[in-house]
Formats: C-alpha cells, sequence, structure tokens
C-alpha cells in the first residue's frame, strides 16, 4: 500500500506545471521575413543579472544602458529595412525593453502596473530616436513548460511612435 501511494504521488508531481524558468546564461532567438519591399527582422533576448539604466549624455539626451545587477531583462527588437539601396534614411528599430526579479515567473501586467518592470520603447528611425516609459498597455508571461516561455505584450495606440504594438513570442530556453 506504501508503495502504491509512493507512486500515486511520483506521478501526480510529474503532471505539475513548472512555476518558474531559471535563465542562468543569455537565450537569444531571431527570425526573418520579407514583407512587400521590406525585410523584417525580429529578435528576442532574455539577460540575466542585468538592470536598464537611463542615463542623458553631454547634450541632455536619454539613452538607454544594461547594467550588472540582480535582474532578469527581457528585450524584444524589430528592425524594418526597405530592401531599395538607393534610399538612404529607410529603417526603423524599436526595441522594447524590461526587467523582472530573478527567476522568470508567470505574470500580468496592466496599465500603470508596467512601472514595477521598466517596460521602456526605444525608437530609432526616419531621422530621429525616441526612449519612452510605457505604462498604458498590457504584458503577460506564462510559463508553458520548463523550457518554454510565452511573452505577450501590447501596447496602447496612444504611443503613436510605436509601429510593433503587439508582440506575443514562444521563447524556448
Amino acid at each position: 500500500m506504501k508503495h502504491l501511494a509512493l507512486f500515486l504521488l511520483i506521478l501526480s508531481l510529474s503532471f505539475c506545471k513548472s512555476t518558474a524558468v531559471k535563465i542562468d546564461k543569455q537565450v537569444s532567438q531571431q527570425q526573418e521575413r520579407t514583407e512587400e519591399n521590406y525585410t523584417i527582422n525580429e529578435k528576442m533576448e532574455i539577460i540575466p543579472r542585468q538592470i536598464i539604466k537611463i542615463d542623458k549624455d553631454e547634450a541632455g539626451i536619454d539613452y538607454l544602458k544594461l547594467l550588472p545587477g540582480d535582474k532578469t531583462v527581457f528585450k524584444y527588437s524589430y528592425k524594418k529595412k526597405i530592401n531599395d539601396k538607393t534610399l538612404m534614411d529607410a529603417g526603423y528599430t524599436q526595441n522594447i525593453y524590461f526587467e523582472i526579479d530573478g527567476d522568470v515567473k508567470n505574470l500580468d501586467l496592466k496599465d500603470d502596473e508596467l512601472k514595477k518592470v521598466n517596460l521602456i520603447a526605444q525608437i530609432y528611425g526616419f531621422r530621429n530616436a525616441v526612449l519612452m516609459p510605457v505604462n498604458k498597455g498590457s504584458l503577460s508571461i506564462k510559463i508553458v513548460d520548463d523550457k518554454t516561455i510565452e511573452l505577450e505584450i501590447h501596447i496602447d495606440d496612444s504611443y503613436k511612435n510605436i509601429l510593433q504594438k503587439h508582440i506575443k513570442q514562444l521563447i524556448k530556453v
């Protein structure tokens, strides 16, 4: 009888879903596709033991940098480049950053709660550069299994400079 109870306990634990994923090293996955006359490159990175820091340069312009720290930083990059080589300033780059404490866990945040993870949009293109905190929208992290994370970000339409407002990624770690 004890063996049966032990067997049932082990069996039930094997069906339990993981509630956290430990990230020991940087994770990166990338995909490229062509749409009309553009090449789109999307890259998702998870960078452990870093923090996001916003500084100002000598001209008073904000810039973002990653420094060693105790957080896990997520970085989503979206690059859109026109395939016409005769056009000089025909590209657009958007980076979305946020940071979480330690291991990756299930998380659902909305609007002002996004300040908890320091959600920031960084945009380059069309002769301008913008760095802005995002506090209207939502962010969801779901642990699918011990090797897969589902990330979904919705950025409110009021952020006019941000082209890629809905991001959904399955990340293999």
